[in-house]
């Protein structure tokens, strides 16, 4: 069975400029910039935007201020989080929404989802923070190698397992681009090459070999709770969706759990070998692993 259209072809959302629907509010790029990177991760901290954007904090302050005397977002913030070194956390308010409502690649039904936001639990809050986080530091340390979308942005895709993983990343380089450009750099090699030169194009072809062989796709949950059966049930619905056969075929994502402890960690990964042989699939088939935070860039890296 052949991979669907739809995998690689889920687009980010565009942080483009406002349609023609609505001029009166006469956003500049950077509001509307933020506003977009608000909707992706739901809850977020003037330091996580002004990183993702690459801006100063100062610059991104002024701008938020400016959005929260338009009334286009609202924060939480209490005393106990100045001693606690938090910083507010801001998310979209019910206007912003139907602002937002027109744009590309805006969801219609997680814009309402939003309207609820307010309510929400700080529990909630901490986890946006968290997947913003992580999010941050697969960027920085893999520049340009995935387009990483939120659940926001993997929202209405029938392919898509439910519920939504918190980040699921696609690799841009795929395998037959990295077999051209080891072809090419073959055809760049000329008698004229010295040793060092054809040392360093075999470290490249390796290198590329190596690429090719990496996986395409991950999921990757940050488990909130430090409670077992929470793990164990997600790991059944990863495994009920492959088995269901809605992904469509071709390389399933590897999958990474990220848990708080060791002990839930050395529970789950033996829950999913038994899962493995009770369903007599292979690991290379539903590649999942639960792991620390502190372990999610190398196992990206290796896997």
């Amino acid at each position: 069975m052949t991979e669907t259209k739809l995998q690689p072809q889920l687009k980010k959302t565009k942080l483009t400029k406002l349609t023609k629907q609505t001029p009166n509010l006469a956003l500049t790029t950077q509001q509307l910039h933020i506003l977009k990177i608000i909707y992706k991760f739901r809850f977020v901290t003037a330091n996580r935007v002004a990183e993702y954007r690459d801006v100063s904090t100062r610059t991104t302050n002024e701008a938020l201020s400016i959005l929260l005397n338009r009334d286009l977002i609202t924060r939480k913030y209490d005393k106990s989080y100045k001693l606690l070194g938090k910083g507010a956390r801001y998310f979209l308010t019910p206007k912003a929404s139907k602002l937002l409502k027109p744009e590309p690649n805006i969801n219609e039904q997680v814009l309402h989802t939003r309207y609820k936001d307010r309510y929400v639990s700080e529990a909630f809050v901490e986890h946006s923070i968290e997947i913003m986080a992580a999010c941050l530091d697969i960027r920085s340390s893999y520049p340009d190698a995935f387009t990483i979308f939120s659940k926001a942005e993997s929202a209405g895709h029938n392919f898509m397992p439910k519920p939504l993983p918190d980040l699921y990343l696609r690799r841009n380089k795929t395998s037959e681009e990295a077999k051209q450009n080891t072809e090419v750099n073959n055809k760049k090699d000329t008698k004229q090459n010295t040793e060092a030169n054809k040392d360093t194009k075999k470290l490249a072809n390796k290198e590329t070999k190596q690429e090719a062989n990496q996986p395409k796709y991950y999921f990757i949950d940050l488990i909130p709770d430090n409670l077992f059966f929470i793990t164990k049930k997600r790991i059944n619905q990863y495994f009920d969706h492959f088995e269901s056969g809605d992904w469509g075929g071709g390389q399933y994502p590897t999958i990474l759990l990220i848990c708080q402890s060791k002990t839930v960690i050395k529970k789950a990964n033996e829950h999913i070998k038994n899962s493995l042989d009770d369903r007599y699939l292979y690991d290379y088939e539903v590649p999942i692993k639960a792991i620390l935070k502190t372990e999610l860039i190398g196992h990206i890296k290796t896997s």
